[in-house]
C-alpha cells in the first residue's frame, strides 16, 4: 500500500558492498571480542570508539576521506590495533561536547570512567590516577547514558537512568584542570522506573518506563513541576526525536511497531502512521463472524480492517491502529534530517526513484535496516 517504507537486510547489503569493493575487507579488519557500544569522538569527530567488552578495553577506528582509507588505530605493537584498557568491561559510551573525551560505564566496577580521545589514555577509572563516579550508593547499574544541552562550565552535561531506584541522575564532566564527574541533581520518578533516555533541544528529557506502558516527559527548565506520563499502550523501547516536526518516536518491541507522538501543541497527540505506511494486507477477515478464519493475522495493521460486501470497514471490536508496523522488534532508531546537512537520500522503488529529506532509520532484531520517509508527515 505504501512505498515509503524500505527494508534492507544487513547480510545482503553487506554482501553487495563487499562484492563491489572486495579490497575494503582488509582496511577495517580487527580482532574484536564481544563488541558493544560505539560513539563518534575526537576534535574533528573523525574517530569511532568501540567497546571491546570481552577484553575490557576500547578500540578506535580513524575515519578517512573514504571507506577504504578508514582503519583501526594501531597500538605500540606494529600492525596490531590499539587497545585502551578501561579497568573493567566498558558498556555505554558518550563523547564530551568538544569530542576530546569519551565517558564510559565500567560494568565490572559499576562506575563511570573517562578516556582521553586524543592521547588514548585512561584519565578516570580503575587503573587511572583518579577514580571515576561510582554507583555503589544506588546498588544498581545505569540503564542509559545520554548527553544534555551544551555546557559552558563543563566538558559535558549528561543524564543517567537508574530504573530500580526510580531515579535519573544529572551529572557534569568537569573541566580539564580538575577532571572529574560531579553529581548535579537527582530527579525522582516516584511513580515510574526510567530506562531509555532521550534529550531534546527544547530542554526536555524523555524516559521510557521499564515496568509500565508509558513514557515520562521531564521539563528540565521547570524542576518544580512533576514529570508527566504519556500512555503508549505497550512498554517502550528505543526513543528518537524529530526537531523539525516536534515528534517523538517510540519503539514498542512487543507490538513490533513504532508510535509517533506529536508534541508541537499543549497536549500530546498520537499521529496516524498506519494510514500512510501500512504494509500490504496479508490477512483481512470478514466483518461478519466466521466459524473458521481462512488465514491467521500476523500484524495489528490487518486487524484494524475487515472485508464486507461493500468493501473495507473497521471491525466493531477493534480499536483504530495508528502505529508504524515494522514486523520486527526495533532495537535502535534515529531521525535523519537531510535538509539540515544539505543531503537527501534517493530510494529506488521499482522503476522510479524517490528523493527524501527526512527519514526514520531503524535497526531491527531481525538484522534489517528500515528507512521510512517522514516528508509527508512533516507536510501534514
Amino acid at each position: 500500500m505504501s512505498t515509503r517504507l524500505m527494508k534492507i537486510c544487513c547480510a545482503g547489503f553487506s554482501a553487495l558492498l563487499l562484492s563491489a569493493c572486495p579490497s575494503r575487507l582488509e582496511s577495517v579488519d580487527a580482532d574484536l571480542s564481544n563488541p558493544g557500544a560505539l560513539v563518534l569522538a575526537g576534535k574533528d569527530k573523525d574517530k569511532i570508539f568501540l567497546a571491546n567488552r570481552g577484553e575490557d578495553n576500547l578500540q578506535v577506528v580513524a575515519l578517512g576521506e573514504s571507506l577504504s582509507e578508514s582503519s583501526f588505530v594501531n597500538g605500540p605493537i606494529q600492525f596490531l590495533p590499539l587497545r585502551i584498557p578501561c579497568g573493567g568491561q566498558p558498556e555505554k559510551l558518550m563523547a564530551s561536547d568538544d569530542g576530546d573525551y569519551v565517558v564510559f560505564h565500567d560494568a565490572s566496577h559499576n562506575a563511570l570512567g573517562v578516556v582521553d580521545a586524543e592521547n588514548y589514555i585512561l584519565r578516570l577509572g580503575f587503573g587511572a590516577s583518579a577514580s571515576g563516579f561510582s554507583f555503589a550508593t544506588w546498588l544498581e547499574a545505569p540503564a542509559a547514558l545520554v548527553a544534555g544541552e551544551a555546557c559552558s562550565d563543563c566538558l559535558v552535561h549528561f543524564f543517567v537512568s537508574l530504573p530500580k531506584s526510580q531515579k535519573i541522575l544529572e551529572l557534569k564532566l568537569l573541566s580539564e584542570e580538575v577532571l572529574g564527574i560531579e553529581l548535579v541533581r537527582v530527579w525522582s520518578i516516584d511513580s515510574g522506573y526510567p530506562e531509555h533516555l532521550l534529550y531534546t533541544e527544547n530542554n526536555i528529557l524523555f524516559a521510557s518506563d521499564q515496568q509500565a506502558a508509558r513514557v515520562w516527559k521531564i521539563d528540565l527548565g521547570a524542576p518544580e513541576e512533576a514529570p508527566t506520563a504519556i500512555d503508549i499502550a505497550s512498554r517502550a523501547g528505543a526513543l528518537t526525536w524529530s526537531e523539525k516536526s516536534k515528534t517523538l518516536f517510540v519503539a514498542r518491541p512487543a507490538m513490533e511497531d513504532v508510535l509517533a507522538i506529536d508534541l508541537s501543541g499543549d497536549t500530546p497527540e498520537i499521529l496516524d502512521l498506519n494510514a500512510r505506511f501500512a504494509p500490504t494486507p496479508e490477512c483481512l477477515l470478514s466483518c461478519e463472524e466466521e466459524a473458521e478464519p481462512l488465514c491467521i493475522q500476523q500484524h495489528l495493521a490487518d486487524q484494524a480492517l475487515c472485508v464486507q460486501a461493500e468493501g473495507f470497514d473497521a471491525p466493531a471490536e477493534a480499536a483504530p491502529y495508528t502505529a508504524l508496523f515494522m514486523a520486527s522488534k526495533t532495537q535502535s532508531m534515529t531521525v535523519v534530517d537531510g535538509a539540515a546537512s544539505d543531503t537527501s537520500l534517493a530510494i529506488e522503488c521499482e522503476d522510479a526513484q524517490e528523493e527524501h529529506e527526512t527519514l526514520l532509520v531503524s535497526a531491527g532484531l531481525d538484522g534489517s535496516f528500515r528507512f521510512a520517509s517522514l516528508d509527508a508527515l512533516a507536510d501534514g
